[in-house]
């Protein structure tokens, strides 16, 4: 799949009131992942583009439901999580593709905090014990 143009972007986040101009980059491959920043705010869209999505009868908005619950679901037991600004639920959206779009957490990115963890485990290991605890102990609603 080709990326998305900035113009598509554009279109797509028109209205969530995310002002231009937006800048891509793609930060990850196989449901790709793109850091947008606009005006204010940094959103990260991510669109499905497994292969396996290609024989979603349901055209992929089933696994994006699923992820936009699972924030809820984190949200609502007061564990950090994206606030999902938009869920593409189809491909009938100026990317083609079925998505979320999501705002960006304050703080470091866990993928970061963790590349140091391997230099600094001992720090690292009780927070991201507890985290998963409590990510354990919630359930969905």
């Amino acid at each position: 799949m080709s990326s998305p143009s900035t113009g598509q972007v554009e279109e797509l986040l028109r209205p969530t009131g995310i002002r231009g101009p937006l800048t891509l980059a793609l930060l990850k491959r196989g449901n790709d992942v793109y850091r947008v920043d606009g005006a204010d705010d940094v959103v990260f869209v991510k669109l499905h583009t497994k292969d396996w999505y290609a024989d979603d009868t349901s055209d992929g908005g089933g696994c994006v439901q699923h992820e936009a619950n699972a924030y809820s679901c984190l949200h609502a037991h007061r564990l950090p999580a994206p606030n999902v600004v938009l869920a593409l639920t189809s491909k009938g959206n100026p990317v083609g593709r079925p998505g979320l779009v999501t705002q960006r957490l304050p703080g470091e990115s866990l993928t970061v905090l963790l590349s140091r963890a391997d230099a600094d485990a001992d720090a690292t290991a009780r927070p991201r014990s507890r985290s998963s605890r409590r990510i354990s102990a919630s359930t969905s609603r």
